[in-house]
């Protein structure tokens, strides 16, 4: 439990002209143990324990080097800052990410109680033009030039945030290349891959009325650059749960947790749930992952079975063409 303050580290923030400011902001009472938890997916995916560049936590601020950029987290009541300099914006992203990290791994581990979070985002200058993540996301996607504030009251001009998003996610993203990316965990070797060659036997199919992107043996360099690529440039994005998919997406280090924060990245409405696992047809069973979170009241898609696969294919089809 941490005891002590220190209002010296307070001094090193950037000038306020030079911050770029996120926040975790919770709609009721913290939990408490809120404030170390996020310490520790911080600590997690920092790394640095030791050295001049080890992590200092305090009651009122702590501080990380998270690659090569000093993340500074302090937290104010019902509202956890996330603050970096304006000129390691090129990580943005990646803190951003982590910090929508943190939202959802919470409610996996405070099961008990009834909260939510949302990740704001603090815009202009002077970081008082405030809106909520998803909606200044769904607002560039779509190319409107306005979004409502976090109140609702005022309109404010989307470009104030463009720090926070990649340039692939501007209007001028260019026209996709694909209709559908099969996002997919392969399954174990011992296994034989099985649920590879379930979605490979599934893409072939799609392919006769589909553009589709699938990681198929096939690609034998640069895999990670091909899977973004793909990722970029596909409509939408077909995840395919299973037991073994819903445990590494939460693990940062893993390529099926990457892509999934890629995929998340291009909004709700672009993402279809597919359940290949029985055991995952109950959706309570990952209601409080990180897919719940993004899924929310999506109706998924029953291919849990070869019988199902043939009763809900048109549901596929039709949410692929939407």
């Amino acid at each position: 439990m941490l005891t002590s303050r220190d209002d010296r580290l307070l001094r090193t923030l950037p000038a306020k002209q030079n911050q770029i400011v996120m926040s975790i902001r919770f709609d009721s009472p913290v939990p408490k143990g809120v404030y170390e938890r996020i310490i520790c997916i911080f600590l997690n995916a920092c790394g640095a324990i030791e050295g001049t560049r080890s992590p200092l936590v305090f009651l009122n601020i702590a501080r990380f080097f998270f690659r090569r950029v000093i993340v500074y987290i302090i937290p104010d009541g019902q509202e956890f800052k996330i603050i970096i300099d304006e000129g390691w914006r090129k990580w943005i992203t990646d803190i951003r990410d982590l910090a929508l990290k943190c939202i959802q791994i919470m409610g996996s581990f405070f099961y008990d109680n009834l909260f939510t979070a949302k990740l704001l985002l603090h815009g202009g200058v002077e970081q008082d033009s405030i809106s909520e993540f998803g909606a200044v996301q769904k607002a560039i996607l779509e190319g409107d030039e306005k979004v409502a504030d976090v109140h609702g009251i005022t309109s404010i001009s989307t470009h104030k945030f463009n720090a926070f998003f990649p340039a692939q996610l501007c209007p001028t993203m260019p026209e996709e290349k694909f209709d559908c990316f099969l996002a997919h965990d392969w399954g174990t070797e011992s296994e034989k891959f099985d649920t590879h060659r379930k979605v490979l036997v599934i893409a072939g199919r799609l392919r006769a009325n589909f553009r589709v992107w699938v990681d198929d043996d096939s690609i034998l360099d640069n895999v990670g650059k091909r899977i973004v690529d793909g990722m970029r440039n596909s409509k939408k994005v077909i995840v395919f749960l299973t037991q073994r998919y819903l445990t590494r997406v939460h693990d940062i280090s893993t390529n099926a947790s990457k892509e999934f924060v890629l995929a998340t990245r291009k909004g709700p409405e672009a993402l279809i749930a597919v359940v290949l696992d029985k055991d995952l047809l109950d959706p309570r069973r990952w209601a409080k992952s990180i897919l719940g979170y993004h899924f929310g009241d999506t109706l998924y898609i029953d291919f849990s079975s070869e019988e199902k696969i043939e009763e809900n294919w048109a549901r596929l089809c039709e949410r692929i063409g939407l």
